[in-house]
């Protein structure tokens, strides 16, 4: 099949069409695939993923179709491009995606506009979800690709203190447990300071954050202030932080080529986090953002 794509503008009854982009070799059951990948994604797991960020549903637009969902994945420049390998059968890369959400996720951090942030990682893992089902019943073959219902699993040990070095085997799991301690940490540092720990202390205003500064700027400060404030941290904190230190020594030399992915990780660990029980200094349950409060609680 051939797929032209049309767009016109004034009045379409004077035949003010021009053709915007035409794709030869379609094949229909392909098309099909893909439509029924975009339909569970649509109709279940956009839900869960809402949920998991403890926002009420609502649509997603940049997720309602294809050509929405690529464009918004990939910059309107690489639209066309994407669309000939989807339906050609050809693999779709991640790099690109990662960067840019990495970037939105870094000004927004800036602006603390944590309603925003969460806006691009419930995209993210949206398109991870297509990507994964795309790779596993279009390409029929299996990809390491990380979609939110994979963390639960992660989120439990973390939770119970027993994370190992063996569980943090990737940059991407690193960061996502990087940022589930610098939540934990900040909610008891919020508790004993009224100030926000990650705001104050590990990234300046206008700065990108980076992996380094995670480390060094945060994590590394965790005992000695905990020491200086008496805070009453949780019994999975510390077992879970000196696994976390000795996951950047074993992979410091991979922090600065995989800063995307690992960024794009830590804000999911970090937004994504919740108290299992009230356990630390006034620890509440922290996961239920308002839109009225735009900043990083």
């Amino acid at each position: 099949h051939r797929l032209t794509i049309l767009y016109y503008s004034g009045d379409l009854s004077r035949g003010n069409m021009h053709i915007r982009a035409v794709i030869e070799d379609v094949i229909p059951s392909v098309a099909n695939q893909v439509e029924k990948i975009l339909y569970e994604l649509e109709t279940r797991e956009i839900r869960k993923i809402q949920k998991a960020f403890g926002v009420k549903e609502y649509s997603v637009y940049r997720t309602q179709n294809l050509p929405a969902l690529l464009a918004n994945a990939y910059g309107p420049g690489y639209i066309w491009k994407s669309l000939q390998a989807v339906f050609h059968k050809e693999p779709l890369r991640l790099e690109r995606l990662r960067m840019a959400t990495a970037r939105k996720l870094n000004e927004s951090a800036n602006k603390e506009d944590t309603w925003q942030m969460i806006q691009e990682l419930i995209f993210y893992y949206s398109f991870l979800y297509f990507l994964k089902r795309y790779e596993e019943t279009v390409l029929q073959r299996e990809r390491s690709v990380s979609i939110l219902a994979d963390w639960d699993e992660f989120k439990r040990l973390y939770s119970q203190g027993r994370m190992e070095l063996i569980h943090l085997k990737g940059i991407e799991q690193l960061g996502f447990a990087a940022g589930m301690l610098l939540r934990q940490f900040s909610n008891s540092y919020y508790q004993k300071t009224n100030k926000d720990f990650v705001k104050q202390r590990v990234m300046k205003f206008g700065s990108k954050l980076t992996p380094q500064m995670v480390w060094k700027n945060g994590l590394l400060r965790c005992e000695e202030l905990s020491q200086q404030w008496s805070m009453n941290l949780g019994a999975n904190f510390r077992p879970v932080l000196a696994q976390v230190l000795l996951g950047f020594l074993e992979k410091e030399e991979a922090l600065i080529p995989e800063k995307d992915t690992f960024m794009t990780a830590f804000w999911s660990g970090y937004l994504l986090y919740k108290s299992e029980k009230k356990n630390e200094d006034g620890d509440e349950p922290d996961n239920e953002i308002r839109e009225e409060n735009g900043g990083i609680d």
